[in-house]
């Protein structure tokens, strides 16, 4: 007879390597950055966009070589919580990590909430001030719904609805490019000009953003097959298909919207869905609306399954969350956290769209995310690097150069975009900007100064709590 502890724990072996690569695929929406969310790229780097994406990629590339590293090592759904924790200093850098990484948890989902309902919006504006909310409302259900009823379950929806989307952007680019014609392609969106570096490198902040999430394959770590194998290939194949699917599009929306009339695409509706009408007809356009509308969809289950894993494992910990939300349904996954969770971030979304509008709020609660997400993969090199000295393990120059090298980009994208985003609002004073500016550092103030009190506070009071999130490799089974 199982323990009441055994029986609360994920269940092993529940989905595969293909589940976890849509797992970190949905969770950027493909579909939805290339019909809206590329325009903040678009908006600073114009037509250089392009090599923007490409250095977004490469760059956030660098930033999962550390998760790839503690995946090898490490098999939990805590995931950077707890690898963070694991790295020695009394498990003082998983509260430090987990801290801005509240930002994503508490109002990631919104962006999908909120964004579907901005879309339809830009489609149908005379009826949207009727219905955004009963869309608002049916995202967050169907967010809690198929991830409540299992991960396999979810996870299969956001496969066979994932691969589908990412065809259908290869295939649309594709059919883009070549229906622009030799003579209206250019290399130069692959172009780096010496004057417009400070735009490009701007450009390149908005691309980074888009790649978020690619690592939230690790909060599956206890429930996919062979973990310490298939969690880091998965990262891997993950952000492949993430470059192969948003490079050629974002040069197919470049070419196709035409490079001189390219300062016009930041400030048009629906940009992404405009160039895929033009070139792929009502069918095309039509298939682009159902892709970036279930993208948002995807991206909602994906939200759901990482965060409240992280979740179940912080209420295992006894962790700022209550036992109770460590408890397992019987579809094997902490239906209770999901529930509290979708809760929350439904109120958040409602009040946001009320003040801003669904399309303003979303982006101020994104940009709140971008500055946190960061600071999670800054915390997380530093403690890559206790943890290969407390732990003694033997790394390559190679690792220890690019765990240096993402503490040095995430500082360098935390000032750059906060600078920006500050003389912004006073090179144009409006309710927006100060939106902006007040999420930017609201975000800098809790990652920066609160965070780090909170933990050193918790090292010195309460170091149980610290503790019980440390994992050691030996407590990690082989595959």
């Amino acid at each position: 007879m199982q323990s009441s502890e055994e029986s609360n724990k994920l269940r092993k072996g529940a989905i595969g390597i293909w589940q976890g690569i849509f797992q970190s695929v949905s969770y950027i929406a493909p579909a939805g950055d290339v019909a809206i969310l590329l325009v903040g790229t678009f908006a600073f780097a114009l037509q250089f966009s392009t090599i923007s994406v490409i250095l977004g990629w490469l760059i956030y590339g660098i930033m999962m070589i550390v998760p790839y590293k503690f995946s090898k090592k490490l098999a939990t759904a805590g995931s950077y919580y707890s690898y963070a924790a694991s790295s020695g200093d009394g498990g003082i850098w998983g509260i430090m990590t987990e801290l801005p990484w509240f930002f994503d948890q508490f109002t990631g989902e919104s962006f999908a909430i909120l964004g579907l309902a901005s879309f339809i919006a830009l489609i149908f504006p005379s009826v949207f001030y009727y219905v955004w909310v009963p869309i608002a409302i049916f995202v967050a259900l169907f967010g809690l719904v198929l991830p409540y009823l299992g991960i396999k379950l979810s996870l299969n929806y956001a496969l066979y609805t994932g691969m589908a989307e990412i065809l259908f952007l290869i295939i649309g680019a594709v059919i883009v490019i070549l229906r622009v014609g030799s003579s209206h392609l250019s290399v130069q969106p692959f172009t780096i000009p010496a004057a417009l570096i400070g735009p490009i490198m701007f450009g390149t902040i908005f691309s980074i953003v888009d790649f978020i999430g690619l690592g939230s394959v690790t909060t599956t770590s206890e429930e996919i097959t062979k973990p310490r194998k298939h969690i880091r290939n998965s990262l891997f194949f993950a952000w492949l298909l993430a470059g192969v699917t948003l490079i050629p599009a974002t040069y197919a929306l470049t070419v196709g919207w035409g490079i001189g009339n390219i300062a016009s695409y930041a400030v048009s509706p629906d940009p992404g869905l405009i160039v895929f009408g033009k070139f792929l007809g009502p069918i095309g356009a039509g298939l682009m609306i159902i892709f970036t509308a279930n993208s948002y969809l995807d991206y909602s289950v994906a939200k759901v399954n990482a965060t409240n894993r992280v979740w179940y494992t912080m209420a295992k910990n006894k962790f700022v969350f209550p036992r109770f939300m460590s408890k397992l349904n019987k579809h094997g996954v902490p239906g209770n956290s999901m529930i509290v969770n979708t809760s929350v971030i439904l109120i958040l979304s409602l009040i946001a769209g009320f003040i801003l509008g669904p399309a303003y709020g979303a982006l101020v609660f994104l940009t709140a995310i971008g500055i946190g997400s960061i600071f999670v993969h800054l915390f997380m090199n530093v403690a890559f690097i206790r943890f290969t000295q407390k732990n003694k393990t033997r790394e390559s120059l190679v690792n220890y150069a690019a765990s240096i090298g993402g503490i040095i980009a995430a500082l360098a994208i935390i000032t750059v975009s906060s600078y920006s985003t500050v003389t912004t609002y006073f090179a144009s004073p409006s309710v927006l900007n100060a939106a902006y500016m007040g999420a930017v550092i609201f975000a800098l103030i809790w990652s920066a100064v609160i965070g780090p009190i909170f933990a050193i506070y918790l090292k010195h009071r309460k170091s149980d709590v610290l503790k019980n999130s440390a994992l050691v490799p030996s407590d990690v089974e082989e595959d």
